[in-house]
């Protein structure tokens, strides 16, 4: 996967197997490198959005996407009666048990854990920082889609990739970015309505501000 980010290789997502692989070895040091070095803050941004912009105050089922060590959930478990999270890294999630946060958590790829069920349970959808590792987004939105009820939300970031020309790349880091109008096209043909989009740093790498953008989306009414 680094080999083809480094030569310009076209990929539509990141092996299972080198997601796993890097953050099962990150995982001891994970949060304090994250939040500490790289000063990293999605997840209380995530929670502001969905406090200004969701309408609501509490969610009965919530889906944490790429939940890792709990960073992202801990900052909703206050508003979630119940909460699943779902991780390809063992070491990540042994951390995150833990802590309690979740009631139910899965170990296993996010589109796997989407496809093995029909059921249209999860009334808030949430993935931080995990679309970097997602580049073509229609399969996800899809099966999010059939994952969330009526009137579901869906937030989540994505590395911001400036120029519409490509939609999504992979960058040298190993991380896609996606364009905002990519994002936006491919939220209308998966049945999203985009209810807000906002520019904000994610994190520093060498000493510069990783730019991305952080999406609200609701699912859209049955016709």
């Amino acid at each position: 996967h680094m080999l083809a980010a480094l030569t310009g290789e076209k990929r539509s997502f990141a092996p299972a197997a080198y997601v796993c692989d890097v953050f099962d070895s990150y995982s001891a040091r994970y949060e304090e490198s994250l939040v500490g070095n790289l000063q990293y803050n999605v997840p209380e941004k995530l929670r502001l959005l969905v406090d200004e912009t969701s309408g609501q105050t509490s969610f009965t089922q919530v889906l944490d996407l790429g939940c890792g060590t709990g960073l992202c959930g801990s900052r909703f478990r206050s508003i979630a009666c119940t909460m699943h999270g779902v991780d390809l890294s063992a070491n990540m999630l042994a951390i995150a048990r833990e802590k309690n946060i979740y009631d139910l958590i899965f170990e296993a790829d996010i589109v796997s854990y989407l496809m093995s069920s029909d059921a249209k349970v999860y009334d808030l959808i949430l993935a931080a920082d995990v679309l970097t590792y997602v580049g073509d987004l229609n399969t996800l939105f899809t099966l999010v889609n059939r994952a969330a009820r009526a009137e579901a939300f869906f937030y989540f970031s994505v590395e911001k990739l400036f120029t519409d020309s490509e939609g999504m790349i992979l960058r040298k880091s190993g991380r896609f970015a996606h364009s905002a109008s990519y994002v936006s096209s491919i939220a209308k043909k998966t049945n999203w309505r985009i209810v807000a989009a906002e520019e904000v740093n994610l994190r520093k790498e060498r000493d510069d501000w990783i730019r991305g953008t952080l999406f609200a989306m609701t699912k859209k009414q049955a016709t």
